[in-house]
């Protein structure tokens, strides 16, 4: 006869067992291909929602601030964030569209449809930091009325990496800058080809920065949109090798002398002339010390206005002493020293003034509007720079303005030429990389799908290698008969190994037809039941070779490694004891069952503490082994009662 005849009518004889055994290899390679599946289904699903939200779009150009929308070849767009209703957190977007559009989840969400009017409440663009003195809380939101043209389905563009439905308006382009004032400006550049040098692109505008040419005295003054020169910025101006002179000039409430108090006075702190010597020394012009009657040795008190960072304004103190009194001409009566603060330095007069903290107009005297009328924004004080930087130092700059002598036109170019982009501010982010990094997730979703089915899995592939164990011991008088007729072990070896690979492989095709099933069903568990775990509906299956490889290898693997395991201990048996004796006795010796099971229970507990996710499973494992040991142990341990009954029966059976 030959190897294959012998092979298939083994197959057909033993079929009962055979159809056991290959759904047991179905069943194993179903659940963990399909969980494997499932990881990479949610995870290339992430991926294609983020390559159509972002569409072409590789990296972007952006800054807190705008610059011009020409800056550099790409796709101008303003981002914003905004509240529509009672809807905050909504995406807000000027790009090259012919009329409004939201998203079809934002509609939803706010009852809006085609042609309705919606109120758009967006933050004003400011230079000044809102978190500083001079920062416009109060007058921070503009509102947008707007006509919805469409709503507008999936895919919808936008910059987040985020899973969940994009929320978000777009409006066309020229709307939105006219709206918020910033003609030919725009906060966002979409590159569609990698990273822009953006040295070679940029102006200082672009940064918020400027040079003015001052006539008196003859200088360069560096000045910022936002009122502070940032520290990254006044290093490299001061590191060029042009003589500079660093300005700080600030608001203060009151100069007090004793009981006599001029209000709301500019004292600029710098390192010249007109700064005392010392620390604690103050110089007045000869203005404020007529004023305040005050001559050289009395105590000043400076008082001003602080923001502190629980987002409220500090009224503090500082003590000086008048070390100088100058003439209010020639270096003393320079309103330059000052920068543009909106609400003040436009002002006509002082009780015009708007500014973004609380003013008391009753303290203004005619002699305080006579001299703005004619002096404005001339400091009435000079202190130390290191001493004004001490007072009034922020996380934004701690300059208002550098000066330059002489006034040389180079600076401005060495300065862009020295300055990174991004350390000011304009910055290139590679949103697509990003996006695909985030689309990854935090949850590896077929590591915890595999833990999931962990059970259904170890039971699969115990059931498996149980199928195969005992269709070898159902055949041990085939096996002695052929051992009797001469057959040697490694033919009869090879005999019972083709027929489980046989048996694997089909059960392993038939496998990635479950694999697919069960995945199919995880993954719509996700976009219902279980819908917060990944937080978007656009997951679709993604049937991929590596994971079915691996759930079918798992289940070939485990059952020929048990069939030639049970084989390999038949090897020592003689043909005589195989023709005689049943072998499927219990092949766990009774005196290692509790051992095993207490150290089941120990491992249990340290999974516990080993690792949240995977140690709770294993911990579930480690304590249903126990369980069944701790099981085996009792009965057996049982003194076998005598027949007499169907219970003594039955328990002498489970024996």
């Amino acid at each position: 006869m030959r190897l294959y005849i012998l092979l298939a009518r083994n197959l057909a004889w033993y079929w009962r067992t055979n159809l056991a055994v290959l759904l047991g290899v179905a069943t194993a390679t179903g659940v963990l291909g399909g969980a494997a599946l499932v990881g990479e289904s949610v995870r290339a699903s992430l991926r294609d929602l983020v390559l159509a939200r972002l569409g072409n779009t590789v990296s972007i150009v952006t800054r807190p601030g705008f610059f011009r929308q020409d800056l550099a070849a790409g796709t101008p767009i303003i981002a914003l964030e905004g509240v529509v209703g009672h809807e905050s957190g909504i995406e807000v977007y000027g790009m090259d569209t012919p009329q409004v559009l939201i998203t079809a989840a934002l509609a939803q969400e706010i009852g809006a449809s085609p042609g309705d009017d919606i109120l758009l409440r967006i933050p004003k663009p400011s230079s000044i930091p809102l978190e500083s003195l001079h920062g416009r809380r109060d007058d921070a939101i503009r509102t947008i009325r707007l006509t919805v043209g469409q709503v507008r389905d999936l895919p919808s563009f936008s910059l987040r990496p985020q899973q969940g439905d994009v929320r978000a308006v777009y409006l066309p382009l020229a709307r939105l800058q006219r709206d918020l004032n910033q003609p030919g400006k725009v906060n966002t550049l979409l590159l569609t080809h990698a990273p822009v040098n953006l040295s070679q692109h940029y102006t200082l505008a672009d940064i918020g920065l400027r040079v003015r040419t001052l006539q008196n005295p003859a200088c360069l003054s560096l000045e910022a949109d936002s009122a502070l020169i940032s520290d990254v910025v006044a290093t490299a101006a001061q590191s060029l090798g042009f003589r500079t002179q660093p300005i700080l000039t600030y608001l203060a409430n009151a100069i007090r002398v004793r009981d006599r108090a001029i209000p709301y006075s500019v004292v600029t702190a710098l390192d010249s002339d007109l700064a005392p010597a010392h620390d604690d020394g103050i110089t007045l012009n000869a203005w404020a010390a007529r004023n305040l009657g005050a001559q050289v040795g009395d105590p000043v008190t400076l008082e001003y206005y602080v923001f502190r960072s629980d987002s409220s304004l500090h009224t503090e103190t500082a003590p000086f002493r008048v070390e100088r009194i100058v003439p209010l001409s020639g270096a003393a009566a320079d309103p330059d020293f000052a920068p543009d603060y909106p609400g003040i330095t436009e002002s006509r007069n002082l009780r015009d003034w708007d500014p973004p903290f609380p003013l008391d107009m009753s303290r203004i005297r005619p002699a305080d509007e006579r001299y703005w009328n004619r002096y404005r924004t001339t400091p009435k004080a000079f202190i130390r720079l290191a001493r004004g930087r001490e007072l009034w130092g922020t996380r934004f700059g701690s300059l208002t303005s550098i000066r330059i002598f002489p006034p040389s036109p180079a600076f401005a170019e060495s300065l862009r030429t020295a300055l990174d982009p991004a350390q000011a501010g304009l910055t290139v982010v590679p949103v697509r990389a990003q996006a695909l990094e985030a689309a990854r997730g935090a949850t590896d979703f077929g590591e915890y799908f595999t833990y999931f089915s962990f059970f259904l899995m170890a039971s699969a592939l115990l059931l498996t290698s149980l199928f195969f164990k005992l269709g070898i011991e159902q055949r041990t008088r085939e096996i002695g008969i052929l051992r009797s007729l001469g057959f040697p072990p490694k033919k009869i070896r090879t005999v019972f190994l083709l027929e489980g690979a046989v048996l694997a492989t089909a059960g392993a095709l038939a496998g990635v037809g479950v694999a697919l099933l069960y995945g199919a069903l995880i993954l719509l568990g996700l976009r219902t039941w279980w819908f917060d775990a990944v937080g978007t509906r656009l997951l679709g299956l993604h049937a991929s070779i590596p994971p079915l490889l691996l759930g079918a290898a798992a289940g070939i693997v485990t059952g020929l490694a048990s069939l030639a395991w049970t084989l390999r201990a038949l090897h020592s048996v003689t043909p005589r004891a195989l023709l005689a004796v049943n072998l499927g006795a219990a092949w766990w010796g009774r005196r290692f069952r509790l051992p095993t099971a207490t150290v089941a229970v120990l491992l249990a507990v340290l999974c516990l503490f080993a690792n949240q996710t995977a140690g709770f499973f294993f911990a579930g494992t480690l304590l249903l082994i126990a369980a069944l040991l701790f099981q085996s142990a009792w009965l057996h341990a049982r003194k076998s009662p005598p027949i007499g009954g169907l219970f003594s029966l039955g328990l002498r059976s489970v024996r």
